[in-house]
């Protein structure tokens, strides 16, 4: 019986490493397809060293797997990994390092969830550093958003830091009329008829009442909260 539970033990932590691995597998595809789309000799440098960080940590679930008994894994996603995700297409560089910033950040929450649900002293020990590592790794991947250049930033990101400086210009109010609070901005990026830039302006007590991507007009004693 003490053979059948170490066992079964043992199949639980191979399973969880075996995640692991392919996570970390992934993470590298998706650092490399993003470096290859890179222009930027700084950039293109940061996102290969996180690629070559996640092959490193791949590769210590790939030792504690062999330690184990077990073979190593075979790969199960794609060959540029979330890079080329229909999401991550669309919405362009600056959503998809936010996107994978989401990931590490997951990434993190999941290996310290591994650290009280596996008794097993030497995954813990792995499973520290690593999540030392995308910590770092989500840092770096926050410093890479907040430096993305201005033409390959998403429409929402620009005009969230029009607003916040116009607001700061203007003493923390901005004018109910002002062109930046959503009219002009949106329809010169695609925006037509029955679009978010049709939709009324906002402003209560001096102040952008934001609701998600929609603003709109709230006066004193106007219940409508963020209704169109």
């Amino acid at each position: 019986m003490a053979e059948t539970v170490e066992t079964r033990g043992d199949e639980r932590i191979i399973a969880a490493l075996e995640q692991n691995w392919q996570a970390e597998m992934e993470g590298s595809a998706t650092y490399r397809a993003l470096a290859e789309r890179e222009k930027d000799t700084h950039r293109k440098e940061v996102l290969l060293k996180l690629a070559e960080a996640e092959t490193r940590h791949a590769e210590r679930w790939e030792r504690r797997l062999h330690e184990l008994g077990a073979a190593t894994p075979a790969y199960q996603g794609a060959p540029g990994g979330e890079a080329n995700s229909l999401a991550n297409r669309v919405g362009g560089p600056e959503s998809a390092l936010r996107r994978v910033e989401m990931g590490e950040r997951k990434h993190i929450a999941e290996y310290s969830r591994q650290l009280t649900d596996l008794d097993d002293a030497p995954s813990a020990q792995i499973l520290r550093d690593v999540i030392a590592d995308e910590r770092s790794h989500s840092k770096a991947l926050k410093g890479l958003i907040a430096s993305t250049p201005i033409g390959t930033r998403d429409a929402r990101t620009q005009l969230d830091r029009l607003l916040k400086r116009e607001s700061h210009r203007g003493g923390g109010r901005l004018h109910p009329h002002h062109p930046l609070l959503l009219h002009e901005w949106v329809r010169r990026r695609g925006g037509g008829r029955g679009h978010l830039a049709d939709r009324p302006l906002c402003r209560r007590r001096g102040q952008v009442a934001d609701h998600g991507a929609l603003l709109v007009e709230q006066r004193p004693g106007d219940d409508r909260r963020g209704r169109p």
